[in-house]
């Protein structure tokens, strides 16, 4: 299979499995279902870029650790309202798990696709 398509399709599962455990499973699915086809486009959307990043324009790791935080946040930010990225002392525990589910949602595809 494609590398393109091998990192699409690895990372669009580690979303549905990432959304699930951290907000969907105690929001419940029909939420989760209520909220389509936004939430799909955004999956599509956040790994078709990186595909793009990592396999067409060959960014190296730094560039992508650096724009993958920097997106996050303003998803956070923006769309999501993620308070807790700017509330003290929150923010204390926020940040460091924005930067660890992020960076893991965009480089453990790229990491098993790669291997």
């Amino acid at each position: 299979m494609n590398k393109v398509i091998s990192y699409m399709v690895l990372g669009m599962l580690a979303w549905l499995i990432a959304e699930y455990v951290t907000v969907w499973r105690e929001k419940g699915i029909e939420e989760w279902v209520s909220h389509m086809p936004a939430i799909f486009i955004f999956y599509i959307g956040w790994v078709s870029f990186f595909a793009f990043l990592i396999f067409v324009k060959k960014w190296n790791n730094k560039k992508l650790f650096l724009t993958t935080i920097i997106l996050g946040f303003i998803l956070e930010l923006t769309f999501f309202h993620n308070s807790m990225l700017y509330t003290f002392p929150r923010c204390l525990y926020a940040v460091p798990a924005l930067v660890l589910i992020y960076s893991f949602l965009t480089f453990l595809p790229k990491w098993i696709v790669n291997r």
